[in-house]
């Protein structure tokens, strides 16, 4: 399978809790948030549950990225605000919310000394983003037990207004939201060039591809789609789920986006509802998976596909 061997991936993945990667557990941890201050107290809810408001805080604030509540969330100055958001956005209401990056050239990225751990004494020099950006929105916690159609409902209202937001920090409509059939697409269409003026972006993901028919597991459909996009690799992905789930999905000139969204929806994501100590029951919507497209700001590592699970609160 193909691999980056991306700094940003390999910290990413470190992390992550050890059930996400098996495709056990959650994959909402990621990129967690800060510590300095705690939730409020959320509407009371099924005592059992793994996927709660609170928890959802716990595993984002201890990083120091963001800050969720009840009633909010906010991302700290970041490079990649509109990212965070959307992990943070799906956690809480249980939807689909991908990302698809914009690109980095020019005055947007700057040079950064790095001295690894295991030789504090060399120094190395990697490429980062310069643009920091904050974003806060309001939010409405969904009740326990609130069907798809609601949920999208209310993640669509923070979700408009954090890339209003972004867009108008960055004086153009650099992303885009579209609807998909379980949640919302946030894509990049424009970049700033090496002269700094904003220039469109043709999307990695709007490029036509082909599947041929056939068998194959979640996981060798997964790369050859990116195999069919030059530059693009693999980053974190639920293993187990993709290696054992089957898929007989083909293409033929189809939006190398639509047929991810296809692939994913067809992927039997199991979510357990505790209902007493130690007894859980299936739920019959069960859980979602989505991807975040990343591009590094240096272009020797292209860009990467990171796959995350995605659960109703209340469910395990």
């Amino acid at each position: 399978m193909k691999k980056l061997a991306r700094k940003e991936v390999f910290l990413r993945l470190m992390l992550l809790p050890a059930l996400l990667v098996s495709g056990i557990g959650a994959a909402h941890a990621q990129q967690s948030a800060s510590s300095e201050q705690q939730a409020q107290p959320s509407p009371a809810r099924n005592k059992y549950a793994v996927y709660t408001i609170e928890w959802i805080s716990e595993q984002f604030d201890q990083y120091g990225q963001s800050v969720i509540t009840p009633t909010s969330i906010t991302i700290k100055p970041s490079a990649r605000p509109l990212s965070l958001l959307t992990e943070r956005l799906q956690a809480v209401y249980g939807v689909p919310i991908t990302y698809e990056d914009t690109k980095y050239v020019g005055g947007e990225v700057a040079d950064i000394a790095i001295h690894p751990g295991n030789a504090p004494s060399k120094t190395v020099i990697a490429k980062t983003i310069k643009e920091r950006i904050a974003l806060y929105v309001n939010i409405e916690v969904p009740p326990d037990g609130a069907p798809l159609d609601i949920r999208k409902k209310l993640a669509a209202k923070p979700l408009e207004e954090a890339v209003h937001s972004y867009n108008s920090q960055r004086g153009d409509e650099v992303f885009t939201i579209t609807e998909s059939e379980k949640g919302f697409h946030v894509v990049a269409r424009k970049f700033v060039d090496v002269s700094g003026k904003m220039a469109e972006l043709k999307p990695f993901l709007d490029t036509p591809i082909t599947l041929s028919e056939g068998t194959r597991s979640i996981s060798e459909a997964v790369e050859e789609i990116a195999k069919a996009l030059p530059g693009l690799g693999i980053g974190i992905l639920p293993i187990n789920l993709f290696l054992q789930k089957q898929t007989t999905i083909s293409a033929s000139n189809e939006p190398a986006r639509s047929v991810l969204d296809r692939l994913l929806n067809g992927v039997p994501v199991p979510a357990e509802k505790p209902i007493s100590p130690g007894r859980y029951r299936d739920t019959a919507e069960g859980g979602y998976l989505s991807w975040q497209l990343r591009t590094d700001p240096d272009p020797k590592w292209g860009s990467a596909l990171n796959f995350e699970i995605v659960k109703p609160l209340g469910t395990l």
